[in-house]
């Protein structure tokens, strides 16, 4: 079985520009945290520092587009029948 870094460095160099495209979105954008006005709180009810809210970024124009890129890109191994993380 392969790697995941192994995986990752064997795409393309757009799929590396939108990863760090979207992950800098994501950094920017997604991770709320707690405040006296915002409290986040976990599954089970009790307080968290801070949550990640993906579908902030996702659900944007930007946010979509780089993530479909992405996914796509992970997905055409799987066309051939092999899982992106498996060799």
């Amino acid at each position: 079985m392969e790697a995941w870094p192994d995986t990752l460095a064997g795409l393309s160099p757009q799929f590396h520009a939108d990863r760090a495209q979207l992950l800098e979105i994501m950094r920017r954008e997604a991770i709320l945290y707690r405040s006296p006005t915002q409290p986040i709180l976990s599954r089970d009810g009790t307080s968290a520092k801070w949550m990640l809210n993906s579908l902030q970024v996702t659900l944007t124009a930007k946010g979509a587009e780089l993530a479909g890129r992405c996914v796509l890109e992970l997905s055409k191994d799987s066309k051939a029948g092999k899982s992106p993380r498996s060799a």
